[in-house]
């Protein structure tokens, strides 16, 4: 195996595992998110934990939650939402591209190389950013709500399958473009 081979390997990994953990902890912040927005909704109801007072015990439970949830990820405190969903969909997006390497590696046998680690991982990426323009776009010129709120993990998932079917998800996207905003005659 050449030294071009092992770094394609590494970097592969490297892919997967990042992409995985930024990905999970991206939605994880996006689920505290919420959560917290369905406390604040909830009966209010002083509740204590030591010197902090909450104002219901949804809320106390919201923050526990964080807690647990900050000992893996304590970078994602300081995501705002929107961020936190980018971040998750282009981490999937990424995943999905190292997930065809993987695919061509293994089940069709094609050759490992550097270049097609970070060709596909970099498209897949690019998939998640478009993936979530058009999660926000089509409900917006397609409907009056303004307010549009995006299912997370059906984004996370629509991103992960277009980083690994990138190039019939662009052609999808494209068709789609198309139909619903054809060329003037």
């Amino acid at each position: 195996m050449t030294w071009a081979k092992v770094g394609a390997v590494f970097s592969l990994i490297f892919i997967v595992l990042g992409s995985l953990y930024v990905g999970v902890g991206g939605m994880e912040r996006v689920e505290l998110i919420r959560l917290s927005k369905e406390a604040a909704q909830k009966p209010q109801k002083e509740t204590h934990h030591g010197d902090e007072v909450f104002y219901n015990p949804e809320s106390l439970n919201v923050f526990r939650m964080e807690e647990k949830v900050e000992q893996l990820f304590p970078w994602i405190k300081i995501l705002p939402s929107f961020a936190a969903l980018a971040l998750t969909a282009v981490s999937f997006g990424m995943l999905g591209g190292a997930t065809r390497v993987l695919k061509e590696l293994v089940i069709d046998s094609i050759s490992l190389e550097f270049k097609s680690v970070y060709m596909y991982s970099a498209f897949g990426f690019l998939i998640g950013i478009m993936i979530l323009g058009v999660s926000y776009i089509l409900p917006a010129a397609l409907t009056q709500q303004t307010d549009i709120q995006l299912d997370p993990s059906t984004l996370l998932f629509l991103c992960y399958f277009g980083g690994l079917f990138s190039l019939r998800f662009f052609k999808w996207i494209e068709g789609l473009f198309e139909r619903i905003f054809p060329e003037p005659e």
